[in-house]
């Protein structure tokens, strides 16, 4: 995602599902500045509404990497993590 058009999603009030999940994505893959620790340690001093939205995100993500993992949607790139969420929402079933 191009730097003005990430601009001009952030610029809105509210952003799709789908652009959010790219937004995402473009978080982690480096178009946009992260760090780990400090992502965490601003999470934990979010609202605590927001820390529950999160949380619910963390698990619509973990859903979807389970999902993966149940139609072989994997490869040695993602076959950990998505094993791993599986395992994850069976826990929290």
């Amino acid at each position: 995602m191009r730097q003005e058009t990430l601009q001009k999603l952030m610029d809105r009030k509210h952003v799709s599902a789908i652009e959010s999940a790219e937004l995402l994505g473009d978080l982690v893959n480096g178009a946009i500045s992260f760090r780990g620790s400090d992502f965490r340690g601003t999470i934990k001093r979010q609202h605590r509404c927001l820390q529950s939205e999160l949380f619910l995100l963390a698990c619509n993500i973990l859903e979807a990497l389970a999902e993966n993992h149940d139609s072989d949607f994997t490869d040695a790139r993602n076959e950990y993590e998505c094993k791993k969420a599986r395992e994850l929402v069976n826990l929290m079933d």
